[in-house]
Parts: C-alpha cells; structure tokens; sequence
C-alpha cells in the first residue's frame, strides 16, 4: 500500500495487521481519484480549496492520498483501536497531526461542511447509511458536499432516503457510489 500521486507520491503506508480494516487497493484507489479529479475540475476547484473527511478512515490511506495531492487539512474518523494506532502511523509518516478516536455515529461539530466526505466502513453492517444523517446534522455535510461511499461490489447497499446516488462505478472488487444530499443534479462525474 503507497501513496500513488503528489508530494508524498510512492511513500510505503502501514498496513493493517488485522483484519479490522481492509485498505483500498492501489488500482482502486486510482479509479477514486481520477473520477475526484474529474469532478474537481468540472466544479472549477484545486485540492487546495477543497475540505477532506475519511470516515471509518482504518489506515487513512484515502485522506492520506488527498492530503498528497493538496488537500491542507484531512480530517480522519475511526474508533477502532487497533485501526486508529496504524492511522496515526501512517499520519506520522507524513509528518501530519495525530488522529483521536471518533465514532462516526456520534460525531463531533464539524468545523465546517466538507467538499468530499469518503466513507469506507467494513462492508454489510450499514454503518454508512447509519453514519450520514449523524454527520449531516453535526455540519460535516451539506448539500455541496460530494460523499462517496466504498462497499463490496457483490453486495450493493441501498442509498438512504434524503440522498441521491449520482454515480457508481466498479474497480475491482470494490463499489464506489457518489452520491449527493437531496435530489439529483449536475455534478460532471
């Protein structure tokens, strides 16, 4: 597992030793980020405008990877201990502040609303769909903000009432799902 672009482009990441998380695939994780590119460019930003919140973060390999192509600020939830010490590895590698543990599902004020929120929670348990009302209402998302969730191709979830899928698209075993607060609009992916 590597950072694959920008300032931190090739560095090795911390993998997990358990099963607790399972970290997006170098392949995959360039499928997420040309389409992140794509719509950046579509909404006229830099990945330094932008605002970045990896929820069920696990190794923090996506936040990481936004923060290396220019995201200032990541924000990371996780509250496994076991995930949250091999996150706060991998930050440390980057020279980037500690993670504390936050439960998604119970999470703080949010500082501001997010640009892109990406949601990685282990797959089956619904935990996303549990997670995004909890995060609208705490101001981490509005109706601006991109949300994509990852999730096990073989078993779609159902996008929950008050959001809209805008996009989906396979890479390997996995299923990224774009979606948006509300209803269906124009966003370029």
């Amino acid at each position: 597992m590597r950072v694959i672009s920008g300032i931190a482009r090739g560095k090795k990441l911390v993998s997990p030793i358990t099963e607790v998380t399972q970290p997006t695939m170098d392949r995959a994780k360039e499928t997420l980020f040309n389409m992140l590119e794509s719509w950046r460019l579509k909404e006229g930003k830099g990945w330094g405008q932008m605002s970045f919140l990896d929820v069920f973060a696990g190794s923090g390999s996506i936040g990481i990877e936004a923060w290396s192509r220019g995201v200032k600020c990541p924000y990371f939830m996780e509250n496994n201990e076991d995930a949250l010490k091999v996150l706060n590895q991998n930050l440390n590698l980057m020279k980037l502040p500690p993670a504390t543990p936050v439960d998604a599902l119970n999470p703080p004020l949010a500082p501001r609303a997010m640009s892109i929120v990406f949601m990685d929670a282990p797959y089956g348990k619904g935990l996303w769909a549990m997670a995004l009302p909890k995060l609208v209402e705490a101001g981490w998302i509005d109706k601006e903000t991109l949300i994509v969730i990852e999730t096990d191709k073989k078993a779609p979830e159902i996008v929950p009432d008050g959001f809209t899928e805008i996009k989906e698209r396979a890479a390997g075993r996995n299923l990224f799902l774009f979606i948006k607060q509300g209803v269906k609009d124009e966003t370029g992916l």
